[in-house]
């Protein structure tokens, strides 16, 4: 039997993975997208966030903060939110700041992008306030050849943790993953 390699990465992780498949498309069998920031530098605040992290008083303030961005309150769990805030406090400003630049200067070679033939899976949720994940995945599906597209849509930009996301479910309801 043949083994598929997939590729899942979300937001952040979707840029390299973007960049992965550019520089070697015939490792991966499947990619899977969720809410990926390939256009963080398209928001207006964008260019100010590294400065902005990297300074500010109270980082772990500014953490908290930051949640109502990435969840769902009513749809995350009240461990699951723990677990991202207390995530999120073990990133030194520094490296936000770092990770930010990172997505500022993110680029996609589109003419590459299109050469990838695997299956891809974009999952966008309708209800991200911090990205544009729909608008987002209906532009890379223009770029990829073989591509679904799901939209969750009462999910935040961390779907994932939310009740009632799985992502098993998503890929058997798109038939993602081959019957044994």
């Amino acid at each position: 039997p043949h083994l598929l390699f997939y590729l899942c990465c979300d937001s952040f992780g979707s840029c390299l993975a973007l960049n992965s498949i550019i520089c070697s498309a015939t490792l991966f069998d499947r990619l899977i997208l969720l809410n990926p920031a390939s256009s963080f530098k398209q928001q207006f605040w964008s260019p100010f966030s590294p400065t902005v992290v990297k300074w500010m008083p109270g980082y772990e303030l500014g953490a908290f903060g930051l949640l109502p961005f990435l969840i769902s309150f009513e749809r995350v769990p009240k461990s699951n939110r723990q677990a991202l805030l207390k995530a999120m406090k073990q990133v030194t400003p520094e490296t936000a700041a770092w990770r930010l630049s990172l997505l500022n200067n993110f680029q996609l070679d589109q003419t590459a992008l299109t050469q990838f033939r695997a299956p891809t899976l974009l999952v966008a949720s309708v209800a991200d306030r911090l990205l544009p994940s729909v608008n987002e995945a209906q532009r890379l599906a223009n770029l990829l050849p073989d591509t679904q597209i799901i939209t969750l849509q009462y999910s935040s930009h961390a779907c994932l943790l939310e009740t009632g996301v799985s992502l098993y479910q998503l890929l058997n309801q798109t038939q993602f993953v081959p019957a044994l």
